[in-house]
């Protein structure tokens, strides 16, 4: 991953992703670097629907969604899925994201 990647999606989602990390008691280091590969350094579809960690769609999230395709293992397979993620009206909304 280039620098000025890792400086921009660290301007952009920085601070609302350090406030998700502590919220779930993970090191931010570690959480960073899995928002940043889940949204394709802040560039891919999840991304551009304010899904910075690769959220699965379920209807408790009350959030609409987006499909992509993404691997998955299943019965211990790796397998290609057109998933859906869950969208959001902001990046904010992860936060506030209703309880598990």
């Amino acid at each position: 991953m280039r620098k000025r990647h890792v400086l921009h999606w660290i301007a952009k989602y920085g601070e609302i992703s350090r406030k998700i990390c502590e919220e779930e008691n993970v090191p931010f280091q570690l959480c960073w670097a899995q928002a940043m590969l889940e949204s394709g350094k802040g560039e891919n579809i999840l991304a551009q629907n304010f899904n910075l960690f690769g959220i699965k769609y379920r209807k408790s999230l009350h959030a609409k969604f987006v499909q992509k395709w993404t691997w998955e293992w299943r019965g211990g397979k790796k397998e290609k899925v057109f998933a859906k993620f869950a969208a959001f009206d902001s990046v904010w909304n992860i936060v506030l994201r209703p309880p598990k």
